[in-house]
């Protein structure tokens, strides 16, 4: 329990700064304010959340933790973390959230040379000062483990209701009719102008994965 305590916090957290961090990368580049969350309720981000999961394993299991090393684990986990996203967000919805067919040194449009070495630099920040300060709070979440039963099984919510209506929209595309209670709901509630809010970014792909 306290292993999967440690991680799942790690991945909240991590879910949560990768909306800080999307939503100023945005406000820089684009100038504006946009919604930059990975699922419907909260302010999350399930790829930057697995990515911190993976690097604090990788940092724990690290014989020797130097700052190359912290560099070349985060270019290669994350990238590898984005890519896989972005290649079963495509086939299982249909969409995609970011394209890089634009930026030279990309690898199907999924990953970039640029941003994976921004990834670098952001894990070496990472095992720098966040995972020190994750290390401090978690003996709060070790004698709180009904708080994290409670939040993980609305995580777990999250996520399904999330990939549910991600999925149904796909479907109403393809005018395929919800033959459920429960799927005629998801299409009254998450409209695909209430997704489009929610997911500016999102982008239909007519074409098969690669």
């Amino acid at each position: 329990m306290r292993e999967y305590t440690y991680y799942f916090w790690t991945f909240m957290f991590g879910s949560f700064m990768g909306v800080i961090i999307e939503t100023l990368w945005c406000m820089l580049k684009n100038k504006k304010i946009e919604s930059r969350k990975g699922l419907i309720f909260g302010p999350f981000n399930p790829l930057y959340g697995f990515a911190a999961a993976v690097l604090s394993f990788s940092f724990r299991c690290m014989s020797e933790q130097t700052i190359g090393r912290m560099f070349l684990i985060g270019i290669v986990v994350p990238s590898l973390i984005e890519y896989l996203c972005s290649y079963y967000q495509e086939k299982i919805t249909g969409r995609i959230s970011w394209n890089y067919q634009k930026f030279r040194w990309n690898l199907n449009g999924r990953i970039n040379l640029i941003y994976s070495l921004m990834w670098g630099v952001l894990s070496i920040y990472w095992f720098s000062y966040f995972i020190p300060i994750i290390d401090e709070a978690m003996p709060f979440f070790y004698e709180h483990r009904g708080m994290t039963i409670f939040v993980s099984v609305m995580m777990a919510l999250d996520c399904f209701i999330s990939l549910a209506a991600s999925i149904r929209r796909k479907q109403r595309q393809k005018n395929i009719y919800a033959k459920t209670k429960f799927l005629k709901h998801i299409d009254y509630i998450y409209t695909d102008e209430l997704m489009d809010k929610i997911y500016p970014n999102s982008e239909c792909v007519d074409e098969e994965p690669k």
